[in-house]
């Protein structure tokens, strides 16, 4: 393999994107300034720093384009849904549909892991020469 294939640099760098979009959310949601990080931080849950959490390793694993991240993804995924779905169901601030519609657009990023330019590199670590 010549150079890195870009969906590793652009997948990794929409799951940092994802983990840093929680503190902001909160920021625009409930009209805090970004100095209150006491409040910010109060307000996102233990799921939601399991996902921004999981989000982080992802983008590491991705990034590294290890064949990890192929036993990660669906793993993020779940917690992705599991997130998804309370906060649809059960909170005020989404919607189902929007949550769902999220949930879909997170698998969205997962999808380049199909290509036959990142299987070659996941299953053949001599390809990875970077």
């Amino acid at each position: 393999m010549i150079m890195r294939p870009k969906q590793f640099y652009l997948a990794s760098f929409a799951l940092l994107l994802m983990a840093l979009s929680f503190p902001l959310q909160v920021v625009f949601l409930y009209g805090h300034s970004f100095s209150e990080t006491s409040a910010i931080f109060n307000k996102i849950t233990w799921l939601n720093w399991c996902v921004a959490l999981s989000f982080v390793v992802g983008a590491c694993f991705y990034f590294q384009a290890s064949r990890f991240i192929v036993y990660l993804a669906p793993i993020i995924l779940s917690l992705v849904a599991l997130n998804n779905y309370w906060v649809g169901q059960f909170a005020g601030d989404y919607s189902l549909l929007q949550t769902s519609l999220a949930t879909l657009a997170v698998g969205i990023v997962f999808a380049p892991l199909a290509l036959p330019s990142s299987k070659v590199v996941l299953r053949d670590p001599t390809r990875r020469w970077w």
